[in-house]
């Protein structure tokens, strides 16, 4: 019998300008993709057109679902995290009819078809690179609760960095409302820890059920690799160019446009986004900013629905 996959994202108005290049991204690179659920909130009556005439498309209106989110990740308190945090339901049972579910953030493009990825029988997720920048856990406030969580949870010691919710593959085999509920209970003892929102969660309950974090950096490639020169061979096979980190970034949109653009020319096109990416930015910040009013003139002009 054939599987039944799904691609799942989710949106705000305010990043529906990134889904516009992820899902140009997906149709281009990977045409044959599995129904695209789309989890969304607060979308304009012009959004919300463009998304329902996407073949393929389900779209759920989050606001409709009765959820209770967790705190936002730190940096972010102003985001509503709902749009966060609906990426747990993919492991409730509101999608059982689907096999495997590959969950993306929005501020990612697809630049080679995802079908061994969607194939694959065990749940993927991969490894952090930003080692250094953003602890998952909050170790500095109340450090005596959180050990004596930690020790009724058995769980082992906490890994000061962990994997990158952005890109992982859920199959049906880890899809249970009792790994559901674990999420939801991990949100609300850990809260006061939890540095990095729902990310944050996803490691606590990657570490307790022991979970192994992949180092395939062709499915979830970022910036951050390009910048420390750790490109490696993941660069010359990327499949999701993932834009971390830079959705406050002004100039997101073109980078995004520049890498789906770039990857149409083979062979030199990724080596004409490196040299653009190296000569323009470095740090996810423009190198000369005397560019600002060009890029941000392009940005207005052509990036945004």
């Amino acid at each position: 019998m054939t599987n039944k996959n799904a691609i799942l994202t989710s949106v705000s108005s305010e990043y529906y300008k990134y889904f516009f290049i992820f899902n140009r991204s997906l149709q281009r690179y990977f045409p044959n993709y599995p129904e695209l659920i789309v989890l969304w909130q607060k979308l304009t009556p012009e959004q919300l057109a463009h998304l329902n005439n996407i073949p393929r498309v389900q779209s759920w209106d989050v606001d409709a679902i009765e959820f209770e989110a967790g705190p936002p990740m730190v940096g972010r308190e102003s985001d509503d995290p709902k749009i966060y945090y609906m990426r747990f339901l993919i492991f409730s049972n509101l999608f059982n009819d689907y096999d495997n579910i590959l969950y993306l953030d929005t501020d990612i493009t697809i630049l080679r078809p995802l079908d061994e990825l969607l194939d694959k029988k065990e749940f993927t997720i991969i490894d952090d690179p930003y080692k250094g920048k953003h602890p998952i856990i909050r170790t500095n406030i109340n450090e005596e609760k959180l050990d004596r969580l930690t020790r009724e949870d058995k769980l082992p010691s906490l890994p000061k960095f962990g994997a990158n919710a952005g890109v992982f593959l859920a199959p049906r085999s880890i899809r249970s409302e009792e790994n559901f509920q674990e999420l939801m209970k991990i949100k609300e003892r850990y809260r006061d820890y939890l540095n990095l929102g729902d990310q944050s969660v996803m490691n606590l309950w990657i570490l307790k059920y022991s979970l192994c974090k992949r180092a395939d950096f062709r499915y979830n490639f970022q910036p951050l690799l390009l910048d420390y020169r750790r490109a490696g061979d993941a660069f010359r096979h990327i499949h999701i160019f993932h834009f971390n980190g830079m959705v406050r970034t002004p100039h997101l949109a073109l980078l995004m446009n520049m890498s789906a653009l770039c990857w149409r020319i083979p062979w030199a096109g990724r080596w004409i986004y490196y040299v653009f990416h190296r000569f323009f930015f470095t740090q996810n910040t423009v190198r000369f900013p005397r560019l600002n009013f060009l890029l941000n003139w392009w940005n207005r002009r052509f990036l945004t629905l």
